[in-house]
């Protein structure tokens, strides 16, 4: 099985700085408040990003559960957890195995 590499905020971040010519500091800066306002608007109700996804909650109702070391019955309260859907344009990218080491952008531009 290949390994797979995991992209990190810290290189999220340093894409971001080299693609932009901003600084470090400012590409951190950018990316923490993109982060944020998803993260805000995520409380409200969907977030849309075309050709990429959608973010929204989901709600898990009460439930009975097992402790799994001792079998005695448990009570889980309801949660609330985010939920990420691909897009489109992100699926079919994906699935053409598009993700080169120069990809384009999500609307196939350079």
């Amino acid at each position: 099985m290949d390994k797979k590499t995991v992209l990190r905020k810290s290189d999220l971040i340093d894409s971001v700085a080299r693609k932009t010519g901003l600084s470090l500091d400012k590409a951190r800066e950018a990316l923490n408040a993109m982060l944020a306002e998803i993260i805000k608007g995520v409380k409200r109700g969907p977030v849309n990003i075309p050709d990429f996804g959608a973010f929204r909650t989901q709600h898990r109702s009460a439930r009975k559960g097992r402790n799994p070391r001792t079998g005695e019955p448990i009570d889980i309260s309801s949660s609330t957890f985010p939920v990420f859907i691909p897009g489109c344009r992100l699926k079919e990218l994906l699935n053409r195995k598009f993700l080169k080491k120069n990809t384009k952008d999500l609307r196939g531009k350079e």
